[in-house]
């Protein structure tokens, strides 16, 4: 009996709320729609997100820009090489350094250092069987030949593994780009090996003729120009997504 009286008195006080509840929303709708931001507050906000975005979308071309130009100086660079390189063969100076030493950087200076670089020249056949009365004066210009052909490239690697750092560090080089640029390194690496490969075929001392593999030199030649057309087809596609239009 209680308990049904307290079930009554609950239902008339919930109907009695939802009553109100109905006045109050009725008198709301007469009224007109609830209040919204001001249309200037509005544009303003839209203004202000659009302003953000493209402000967003410029760093991001801006270091795009950068990475694009890091590129096509390389890929000058690889062009240079290929064109002292091809010096290098003419001059016939490929097998006046005998040793790798890809660490070196300078080049004999003193007289005991000359002397020490020709001494292990004049143990193989291209001094034996063709030079055999070359001086020291004739043997440093095709040594110097050599060395500049190698620490250009050494320096391109320097060049292009410290700007490949550089713009992963700030975020430029990502996704597929960064997947591209990390090949590329790695086949200028594969490239000095080869290099040295090549070398290696007009060392031999059983050859009568002391040249270089005319297959390794191929093929040295080969990979030098698919690196070029890499990192430049690269660049271009960098600036290419920079701007659709073509204007670099």
């Amino acid at each position: 009996m209680i308990l049904h009286h307290f079930n009554s008195v609950s239902r008339t006080k919930f109907f009695r709320v939802n009553h109100k509840l109905f006045r109050i929303n009725s008198s709301l709708y007469k009224k007109g729609p609830l209040p919204t931001l001001p249309q200037r507050t509005l544009r303003n906000f839209q203004t202000e997100t659009e302003e953000q975005v493209l402000n967003v979308e410029k760093r991001k071309n801006k270091k795009l820009k950068r990475v694009g130009q890091w590129l096509l100086v390389s890929a000058g660079m690889v062009f240079g090489i290929i064109l002292v390189g091809g010096t290098t063969r003419l001059t016939e100076s490929g097998l006046s350094m005998v040793e790798w030493k890809p660490l070196t950087f300078l080049p004999p200076i003193t007289t005991s250092q000359w002397n020490q670089e020709f001494a292990k020249y004049q143990e193989y056949p291209e001094f034996t069987k063709f030079n055999p009365d070359m001086t020291l004066s004739e043997f440093k210009p095709i040594y110097l030949m050599e060395w500049a052909h190698r620490n250009f490239g050494r320096t391109l690697g320097l060049f292009f593994g410290t700007g490949f750092l550089y713009f992963c560090a700030i975020g430029a080089i990502r996704g597929r780009l960064l997947g591209r640029c990390l090949g590329l390194f790695g086949l200028g690496g594969v490239q000095g090996a080869i290099g040295w490969w090549m070398v290696k075929s007009g060392l031999k001392e059983d050859i009568d003729a002391p040249r270089v593999s005319q297959y390794r030199l191929a093929t040295h030649l080969s990979s030098a120009l698919v690196i070029y057309a890499g990192i430049l087809w690269t660049a271009l596609d960098v600036f290419w997504k920079i701007n659709p239009k073509g204007n670099i």
